[in-house]
C-alpha cells in the first residue's frame, strides 16, 4: 500500500514538473525578438537550472518506491502463477469454495493489472519528460546553425551543455531505467519466467 500512495504521489509530482519544464520550452521555442522572456539570459539559464535540480531531487526521493512498485509487480505475478496452478491442481467439488478461489483469483488478478498500469503511468510521465528535454535541445541545436546575437547564442550553449552533463533518464539503483522500454521487458522477462514454471508444471 506504501508503494501505491508513493507511486500515486510520484506521477502526480512529475506531472507538475512536466507542466513547468513545458511552459518553459514553449516560452524557449518563440522567436527571442518577439518577447521579454531572453531580455535576462541569465534568468532564462536560471530557471532551465531549477527545473532540473527539481526533477534530480524527485528523482532521488522516489526511485525507492517504484524499485518497490516494479520488483512487487514481479514477484507477485510469479507466486500468483505458482498458486494458480497449485489449486487447479486440486479438486474442488464444492460450489461455495470454488466461488470463494474464484473471487480470490480475479482480485489478484485486478490488483496485478493495477500494479502494471501504476507502472505504465510512471513511464509514461517519464517518456514526457525525455521528450521535452530533448525538444529544448534540437531546438537549441537549430538556433545555434543560425546567426545569433552573443547572449542567445551563450544560452544555447550553456542550455545544451548542461543537458548533457546534468540531466539524463530515471535509472533505479543501476537495475533499470524508467523509459518505454521498461514495461515490455519486464512483460518479456515474466513470460520467460512463467513458461519455465510451466513447464516445472507439466513434469
Amino acid at each position: 500500500m506504501y508503494a501505491d500512495v508513493s507511486v500515486y504521489s510520484s506521477v502526480r509530482i512529475l506531472k507538475l514538473i512536466n507542466c513547468v519544464t513545458c511552459f518553459w520550452s514553449k516560452r524557449l521555442l518563440k522567436k527571442p525578438r518577439s518577447i521579454k522572456f531572453f531580455d535576462s539570459t541569465r534568468l532564462t539559464y536560471s530557471v532551465y537550472i531549477d527545473i532540473l535540480k527539481v526533477y534530480e531531487a524527485f528523482t532521488c526521493v522516489f526511485k525507492m518506491s517504484i524499485f518497490l512498485q516494479v520488483t512487487d509487480y514481479f514477484i507477485r505475478t510469479l507466486i500468483y502463477i505458482q498458486i494458480y496452478i497449485e489449486i487447479d491442481n486440486i479438486h474442488i467439488n464444492d460450489p461455495i469454495i470454488k466461488d470463494v478461489v474464484l473471487s480470490f483469483e480475479v482480485f489478484f488478478f485486478a490488483w496485478n493489472i493495477k500494479n502494471l498500469l501504476n507502472i505504465v503511468s510512471f513511464v509514461k510521465e517519464c517518456e514526457t519528460m525525455y521528450q521535452t528535454i530533448l525538444d529544448i535541445d534540437n531546438f537549441c541545436t537549430t538556433r545555434l546553425s543560425q546567426e545569433l546575437p552573443m547572449e542567445e547564442s551563450k544560452l544555447y550553449n550553456n542550455i545544451k551543455r548542461l543537458n548533457q552533463t546534468q540531466f539524463k533518464k530515471m535509472s533505479v539503483y543501476g537495475v533499470f531505467v524508467m523509459d518505454a522500454g521498461l514495461p515490455v521487458g519486464l512483460v518479456q522477462l515474466l513470460t520467460t519466467y512463467v513458461i519455465v514454471i510451466l513447464q516445472f508444471a507439466l513434469t
